[in-house]
C-alpha cells in the first residue's frame, strides 16, 4: 500500500499473493537480503550445551544503524523498536511488512505487533490462532489477517476486532488476502472461484461473485460506502465491486467497471499506491491501470518471467524485476528509464535515490532518473527488509529490533 493510503502487502511485501498458494505474511516484500537464515547456528554438542545467543539490545544496534546511514546516504534513524524489551519477554521478529501508516510484525507466537510508521510508536497487539497464510488486506479504517482458513478483521487505530468472535473460520479456502468494510469482510475464495462475502457479526457467508478463474489478489480502493474492491483473476478479469454488506445474501453483484483482457494469464500480486496499480502476465507485459476507473494507462514488454514478482511503485516510476534484471518505467508513460542487471527489486525510493536489492546482502543505491549507482551497502546482518510500495523510508530488523530510517 502506499503512504496515502493503507494496502495489505505483509508478501511482495512485507511481500505477495500468489496464485494458488498462500504466501506468508508479506513474504515476498518482506524478503531478506541476507543469505544466512534467521536463527541459524552452528549444532550444539548436548542439549544442555545449546544455549541461545542473546538477543541484541536497542543500544547494541547502534553501529550497525550508523554504518547503514553511512553507506546508504540515509539522512539519519527515525525510531528503533526493541520488542523484546517493550514486552519485557522474547520477542522474535518472524516476519513484517510495512502497510500504509502501520509496520506489522508477526512474532514466534502468532502475535501481530502494529507499529506507527513514521514515530515506531506501539499502537497495538492482536493474537492470532496460527501464523498468517497470506498478505495482509487494509484500509483508511481496518486491517484484515488471514491465519490458514480463518479470517480476521480489526480497526486500524485501536487493533479491536470487528467481530464477535476472536476469528472467522472459513468453509472455503481463501485465494487472495482478505479486505474489511464495516462489518464485512471480502475475500478470494477457491471451490467455487470467485469473491465470497463474510458477515463478521454473525459469520455467516453473503453474497457470492463468481469467476471462472481464481481470483490472483484483491484490494480495497478508499473506503466506506465509496470504497471499491478491485480485483484481478488468473484468466485476465480485471473487476471493482461496490462494498455490499454480506447481509444481502440473494444480491447479485454488478461490477462498478470490468476489463476483460484477451489473452492475458496474470501472475504476480497487484501492486498498489495512490491511485496506481500495477500487475504483470505469464506473456511477459507489465500493466498499469487507474485504481479508480479501471482504466489502462499503458501496457508494456518486460521480459518473459513475472512469475510471482511483485512491482514495486514510488514516486513517478514503477519497478519490475523479470529474466534476472530490474526494470524501471516511468509512471505515465511506460517508457523504459533504465535496467539493472541482477536487480530484485526496489526496497523503497527516498528523494532520487532507488534502493535496489541485489542478492546476497547487496543493496545498491541508485539515481531515480537514470539508474547511475551512487553507493552501496550491505544488510548482511538484517533479516527482514521489506518492501515500501511509495517509498519514503527504509525500514528492517535484525530478528529483535525493528528500525527505520529516512
Amino acid at each position: 500500500m502506499s503512504t496515502a493510503r493503507p494496502l495489505g502487502l505483509l508478501a511482495s511485501g512485507l511481500g505477495l499473493v500468489l496464485p494458488g498458494a498462500a504466501a506468508a505474511l508479506l513474504a515476498a516484500s518482506c524478503s531478506s537480503t541476507s543469505d544466512k537464515a534467521a536463527g541459524q547456528h552452528e549444532p550444539a554438542e548436548s542439549a544442555e550445551d545449546a544455549k541461545p545467543a542473546p538477543a541484541p539490545t536497542r543500544e547494541e544496534l547502534t553501529p550497525t544503524i550508523d554504518a547503514l546511514i553511512a553507506g546508504g546516504r540515509f539522512h539519519g534513524e527515525l525510531w528503533r523498536m526493541n520488542l523484546s524489551e517493550r514486552n519485557g519477554k522474547p520477542t522474535e521478529v518472524k516476519t513484517f511488512g510495512v502497510d500504509g501508516d502501520l509496520v506489522l510484525v508477526e512474532d514466534q507466537v502468532h502475535e501481530i505487533h502494529a507499529l506507527d510508521r513514521d514515530s515506531g510508536v506501539h499502537r497495538w497487539i492482536l493474537t492470532l490462532a496460527g501464523p498468517t497464510t497470506l498478505p495482509v488486506g487494509g484500509n483508511d479504517s481496518s486491517t484484515t489477517f488471514v491465519s490458514r482458513d480463518e479470517v480476521v478483521g480489526v480497526d486500524r487505530k485501536s487493533g479491536a476486532r470487528r467481530q464477535m468472535r476472536s476469528s472467522q473460520h472459513l468453509d472455503f479456502f481463501p485465494s487472495t488476502r482478505a479486505v474489511t468494510v464495516g462489518g464485512t469482510a471480502y475475500v478470494g475464495r477457491l471451490a467455487p472461484m470467485g469473491v465470497q462475502s463474510v458477515n463478521l457479526a454473525s459469520g455467516a457467508s453473503g453474497w457470492e461473485y463468481p469467476t471462472k478463474s481464481e481470483v490472483v489478489d484483491l484490494v480495497s480502493v478508499g473506503d466506506g460506502p465509496t470504497a471499491q474492491l478491485v480485483g484481478v483473476s488468473a484468466e485476465g478479469l480485471l473487476f471493482a465491486l461496490p462494498p455490499r454488506p454480506a447481509v444481502e445474501t440473494s444480491w447479485a453483484p454488478s461490477e462498478n467497471w470490468y476489463r476483460r483482457l484477451a489473452g492475458t494469464q496474470v501472475v504476480t500480486p497487484l501492486a498498489h499506491s495512490g491511485n496506481s496499480l500495477c500487475f504483470g502476465s505469464a506473456n511477459g507485459f507489465l500493466f498499469h491501470v487507474d485504481s479508480r476507473s479501471g482504466q489502462i494507462r499503458w501496457k508494456v514488454p518486460c521480459g518473459s518471467d513475472l512469475h510471482r514478482l511483485e512491482a514495486t511503485i514510488a514516486g513517478n516510476a514503477i519497478f519490475q524485476r523479470s529474466d534476472e534484471t530490474l526494470h524501471a518505467f516511468a509512471a505515465d508513460s511506460g517508457k523504459e528509464l533504465w535496467t539493472v542487471e541482477g536487480g530484485l527489486r526496489v526496497i523503497t525510493r527516498i528523494g532520487d535515490l532507488c534502493y535496489v536489492d541485489m542478492g546476497h546482502g547487496k543493496v545498491s543505491v541508485r539515481r531515480a532518473q537514470n539508474g547511475a549507482e551512487v553507493a552501496t551497502f550491505s544488510t548482511s546482518s538484517l533479516i527482514r527488509v521489506p518492501t515500501i510500495q511509495g517509498g519514503g523510508v527504509f525500514i528492517a530488523s535484525d530478528g529483535v529490533n525493528v528500525f527505520a530510517l529516512n
